[in-house]
């Protein structure tokens, strides 16, 4: 005999529910975190089991930063688990077990680096769960950008073992001794988190500094507040600036190659021929950007927003876009041959004056381009 729950059959005999029933503390407490907790992490292992099926672009998949949640809820299931008298909790381990099960169907094992980096925290003494991840499908996908961490020693949050959270990690430091001191200060200042990592407190701090001079490539630069900063002709390759603050920034010729600019604040930055080879620009705002001539070759451009950005003689060749807003950019000249994906106008390709075009329209013109597999979407105005 068993329970029925929203359709998911729950996995305690009626033998086993009554074990935790009977138990005076735990019934309508602990026992109930149990249930719901399991509950929770069968729903997240069906929806990636789910997503595997289904084609990247696909904007209702889930990605790398929902398996960190789905795995973080196994850990707290596996807290209540622990925190049962033995009897009741080895019933509830059976509960689990099941769910368990599906999950390693369809995953492999992994090294748990890279999992690791997008937790931001280490794995030592974490279950086993962190150390699998799916065989196939969009999350595949996702996690091929943190494939740096394959190749590096330790995480991004182990200060004993990072590489892009130490002093040591800076290959060039820049002129400017104001800036320098930041970057000393910021990567000087570990705290101690859960299980006795030691994390960053705060985020870089570096309105209006310069840093010219500076090579910060492959740092993890996460959140650093770069507003009306001045990083022209810095190199940044592959390193981490999700949710930073470039707002206003000077990003002239800065070389942004297989950057992570995921949730990154970019409006009405100044990045006039610079580099973004290969960058993961996700759910970042780059609206009024001044991106005149700049190098976007095979970037992933995915819910990012250029509204009435200059991208005039800049090149998107490869880019791969997915719901990305261009909505009155400027595009003349622009090089788009190759691109693919799906994205919003109306774009502006006029090259004295204004000239839009979306729908039909655009679609042609990025065709006539060499860009036929770009989807131009409809936005539903309300009347």
């Amino acid at each position: 005999m068993v329970t029925e729950d929203c359709g998911e059959l729950r996995l305690f005999s009626t033998a086993n529910l009554e074990v935790i029933r009977s138990h005076p503390v735990l019934f309508g407490g602990a026992e109930r975190d149990v249930i719901q907790l399991r509950d929770a992490w069968a729903a997240h292992v069906r929806k990636i089991d789910a997503d595997r099926a289904l084609p990247y672009e696909d904007h209702t998949v889930w990605n790398e930063h929902d398996l960190c949640a789905a795995l973080i809820i196994r850990d707290c299931l596996q807290l209540a688990i622990d925190g049962l008298p033995a009897e009741v909790a080895s019933k509830a381990t059976e509960y689990a077990a099941t769910v368990d099960e599906s999950f390693r169907s369809y995953t492999v094992a992994d090294s748990g680096r890279r999992m690791a980096a997008v937790a931001e925290m280490g794995l030592r003494d974490r279950g086993w769960w962190w150390f699998r991840v799916p065989d196939s499908g969009p999350i595949v996908q996702d996690l091929a950008r943190w494939d740096k961490f394959e190749r590096r020693r330790g995480t991004r949050v182990a200060m004993s073992e990072v590489t892009g959270r130490s002093v040591c990690d800076v290959r060039c430091w820049p002129h400017d001794v104001r800036a320098r001191r930041a970057l000393e200060e910021y990567f000087g200042q570990p705290v101690t988190g859960p299980h006795g990592v030691q994390m960053l407190e705060v985020p870089l701090e570096a309105r209006g500094l310069d840093f010219s001079g500076a090579d910060l490539s492959e740092l993890d630069l996460d959140c650093a507040i770069f507003f009306e900063a001045g990083l022209a002709d810095v190199r940044m390759i592959d390193a981490t600036l999700d949710h930073a603050w470039l707002i206003r920034t000077d990003l002239t010729r800065a070389d942004l190659s297989s950057a992570s600019l995921v949730k990154t604040q970019g409006r009405h930055c100044r990045a006039p021929y610079a580099k973004l080879h290969g960058a993961d620009v996700q759910k970042s705002d780059f609206d009024h950007a001044d991106l005149l001539g700049a190098e976007l070759d095979g970037a992933r451009l995915r819910l990012t927003s250029f509204a009435e950005a200059d991208l005039r003689y800049a090149s998107l060749r490869s880019c791969r876009l997915h719901w990305a807003g261009f909505e009155k950019a400027r595009m003349a000249d622009c090089d788009v041959a190759e691109a693919a994906g799906t994205l919003l106008g109306p774009i502006d390709v006029g090259v004295d004056s204004l000239h839009l075009l979306d729908g039909q329209e655009l679609q042609e013109w990025f065709a006539a381009r060499g860009a036929p597999e770009i989807e131009v979407l409809q936005r539903v105005r309300s009347r």
